[in-house]
């Protein structure tokens, strides 16, 4: 059988498949490559797009307890101003104390983060917009949480207690509501049960400033948490417009 020499391979023919077989692979890959970052960036959207609806949604939530927790300040001052100036006692303390008997909590919705966390947080194209997301889902929504649990139990196991103590709501409010099934607006039938020894009584002046003291810090954290939403909505949005 004859063997082919080197110098009877048409060599210009050889070249050119070896550059078209390279130009194949090279575009193939490169096409593989654009598909891939095509998906990461529809799945970067879709959480960004989640992660901006859960905060719209926290905003919403985050203002109401801005306004419970203004409104409990407002009463706990009026009522150690009153306190300080001995001012006598009437029905609307013991309505204004009713109006304290409640303590918000800030429920974050955090689906979106998570689901982008179980995606890896590498799949977010901008820095700013990563290191943003995590500085309030990881910073701040947990210095929030920690003055939240400072604050409570004093609420609870102390202000609470000492409140349902000073006060009472009429017997023929309660026989109402269990005769009618429903619950009246109790916080305007709450009363006093010893009024003349209740300005005399150093816990009182005291829980005031406590509370008032303890709100303050946590509202202190509800308008940063409320100017870091804002500011993130802001920036996702940016970049979401910026994909169209």
């Amino acid at each position: 059988m004859p063997i082919a020499r080197l110098t009877d391979l048409n060599w210009r023919r050889a070249f050119a498949e070896v550059a078209l077989i390279f130009i194949g692979i090279t575009l193939a890959l490169l096409f593989d490559n654009w598909n891939q970052d095509r998906k990461e960036r529809s799945l970067e959207r879709q959480l960004l797009t989640e992660v901006r609806e859960d905060l719209i949604e926290t905003r919403s939530d985050l203002e109401i307890d801005i306004e419970n927790s203004e409104m409990r300040l407002g009463r706990w001052r009026d009522l150690a101003t009153a306190v300080a100036e001995d001012a006598p006692l009437d029905t609307h303390w013991a309505s204004m104390l009713g109006e304290t008997l409640d303590y918000s909590v800030l429920v974050a919705k955090t689906s979106g983060y998570r689901s982008l966390t179980s995606q890896g947080l590498g799949i977010l194209s901008d820095p700013e917009v990563r290191k943003a997301i995590t500085d309030f889902y990881e910073l701040r929504l947990a210095r929030v949480a920690l003055f939240e649990r400072r604050t409570f139990p004093n609420y609870n196991d102390v202000y609470l207690r000492y409140v349902q103590g000073i006060t009472r709501i009429p017997d023929d409010v309660l026989v109402d509501a269990v005769e009618g099934g429903s619950a009246p607006p109790f916080v305007e039938r709450y009363e006093l049960r010893d009024p003349g020894s209740l300005p005399q009584d150093p816990m009182l002046a005291h829980l005031l400033y406590r509370m008032s003291f303890d709100t303050r810090l946590v509202l202190i954290n509800y308008y940063r948490s409320l100017d870091d939403i804002e500011a993130l909505i802001e920036l996702i949005g940016a970049q979401l417009a910026s994909e169209n």
